[in-house]
């Protein structure tokens, strides 16, 4: 699942320019919603036995949010290193730093996030089409 997981992070670096996604140009940074959408899409299609969920973190104190995924209580962030303090992404373990900034976290099964999700479900084709590019390169 880790491989998946970097490979995802590679393609988002290398393709975000060109690709037609919700505020992905500034991927890592302001991206986590998109970004985490998408990976929880490529590892439902991947390993459906997998309890995946996408987390959403709310900062109480100040209106802030964050989105990563949960996968069978592994973390995995993308985007984390748009945070101070945080140096990398987040490949199945948590991060101090994140759980300490959001302590409001709302899990939600990744087919549901994904009909539910404005970003997704007008995007459905290209959200396939890069899950298929992405699981083909591993």
């Amino acid at each position: 699942m880790d491989a998946l997981v970097k490979q995802t992070r590679r393609y988002l670096e290398e393709n975000c320019q060109q690709l037609d996604l919700h505020i992905i140009h500034r991927f890592p940074v302001a991206s986590c919603e998109t970004a985490s959408l998408l990976l929880g899409k490529i590892l439902a299609d991947k390993y459906p036995e997998k309890d995946i969920k996408l987390v959403k973190g709310t900062n109480s104190k100040k209106y802030e949010m964050h989105f990563w995924i949960n996968a069978d209580g592994n973390t995995f962030d993308i985007t984390a290193d748009q945070f101070k303090g945080v140096t990398t992404p987040l490949y199945g373990e948590e991060s101090q730093v994140i759980l300490n900034r959001f302590d409001d976290l709302e899990l939600i099964p990744i087919q549901q996030a994904l009909l539910e999700n404005d970003f997704s479900n007008t995007k459905v084709e290209q959200f396939i089409e890069i899950s298929n590019v992405i699981r083909n390169e591993i």
